[in-house]
């Protein structure tokens, strides 16, 4: 007798909605979820190393020396990550949808502004919850090896939902977020895993700052 199989995890997550995400978000245990504050520090202390080193093509130090405002830090600190990381330095980080790089965009700017501006830790792990819940999602669409960047096409679009989650935008706002998104990064091809990933997760976190500001602001673009 056969024993049924049960479905992937891909196929599974196709079956919730953006409400299904953003309620697990705001009210799941927060003893479930505590795991998440180990990428915050694992994301938070690669992307120092990546800074105080000056690792990869360098440009997480660049883009600091060249911030003003929280979200060109954020962009600053996700891109000294990757520096670090795809210039193989050898500390972990906390991935999402599987892939490392995806993991630094969902959690290392939600991170830094929270952190920066003394959001409640709570607030910060459920923020982060819903953009690995939204990357995951998007990645089950796509598939692991997609032409497009997973870091801006999903994980992009997870730190926009979550950076509108942190402020306490609403569940339309957060949609609008999405759809900005989708309509300003969607293109974004992926040319292979290498230094210049940098640059390509500051393109993402600067969008996602971009999009998050207008939904909340009113400003939805439609898909």
């Amino acid at each position: 007798e056969s024993v049924p199989t049960s479905r992937s995890p891909a196929a599974e997550i196709k079956g919730y909605s953006l409400r299904d995400f953003i309620a697990f978000a705001a009210n799941a245990p927060l003893d479930d979820l505590e795991f998440i504050w180990e990428g915050v520090e694992m994301n938070m202390r690669i992307a120092t190393v990546g800074l105080d080193e000056g690792l990869g093509i360098g440009l997480g130090k660049f883009l600091l020396a060249q911030a003003k405002n929280a979200s060109a830090r954020a962009r600053a600190y996700t891109s000294a990550a990757a520096d670090a990381r795809m210039a193989g330095y050898p500390l972990p980080v906390m991935s999402s949808a599987g892939s490392g790089n995806h993991g630094l965009v969902a959690i290392t700017p939600l991170a830094v502004i929270g952190l920066e501006k003394d959001i409640p830790r709570e607030v910060i792990i459920r923020s982060i919850v819903l953009s690995h819940l939204l990357t995951i999602y998007i990645k089950a669409y796509t598939g692991p090896f997609a032409p497009v960047c997973g870091c801006g096409v999903a994980a992009g679009i997870g730190c926009a939902a979550g950076l509108v989650f942190m402020r306490g935008g609403t569940g339309e706002q957060i949609r609008a977020a999405i759809s900005n998104m989708v309509a300003g990064i969607s293109g974004m091809l992926c040319d292979g895993a290498k230094l210049g990933c940098s640059y390509k997760l500051a393109i993402a976190v600067e969008a996602a700052f971009a999009a998050a500001e207008m939904a909340l602001k009113g400003i939805c673009i439609p898909t």
